[in-house]
């Protein structure tokens, strides 16, 4: 909602006055939107997916036998829960991988609500790693940018920035 009202205040002039001219914009902007729901759909159907293989009991009991220090299973968590979010949404991820990572914390003795936030700051990827991103492969072709160095971006100034807070987390250093 912030980022709407944000948006809104700051693009005021350039916002159609007129309801036939709304109704050109939203036309114009109607066939993207079927993009970001059927990639949301397909998000919650791989997410089922990974559920129906097991894969979350067999994260579980592999990272639990691993005997890892906790900031190395920190980083692990967090590097998987970020590869899941690509393809996925964030709630997807959470669903997917989401309680696994949360399980494995917690049985290394990190308090559940730290455990908790940091992996939801490490689902927070979800639109900064491709191939996921569906709004930003239409907002790069829309201001005609390259998608590819837009995600290098990203990933270097939002993902990995979000990798290391996650894991501070973790570790206590951050404060929740």
């Amino acid at each position: 909602m912030v980022l709407l009202i944000t948006g809104a205040l700051l693009g005021r002039k350039q916002l159609p006055r007129t309801g036939r001219a709304w109704g050109k914009l939203l036309q114009g902007s109607a066939p993207r939107f079927g993009i970001v729901g059927v990639t949301v759909l397909f998000a919650f159907a791989g997410a089922n997916a990974l559920a129906a293989t097991g894969l979350p009991k067999q994260m579980t009991a592999l990272l639990n036998g691993m005997n890892l220090p906790l900031w190395l299973l920190a980083i692990l968590i967090g590097l998987i829960v970020i590869a899941v979010a690509a393809p996925l949404s964030a709630t997807a991820t959470m669903a997917a991988v989401g309680t696994v990572g949360v399980a494995a914390l917690v049985a290394a003795g990190v308090p559940a609500t730290t455990a908790a936030v940091a992996v939801l700051v490490f689902s927070s990827c979800e639109a900064a790693v491709p191939p996921g991103g569906a709004p930003l492969y239409v907002a790069c072709g829309i201001a005609d940018v390259n998608p590819i160095k837009t995600f290098a971006r990203l990933l270097t100034h939002y993902a990995l920035p979000l990798l290391v807070i996650g894991v501070l987390i973790i570790l206590g250093v951050l404060p929740i």
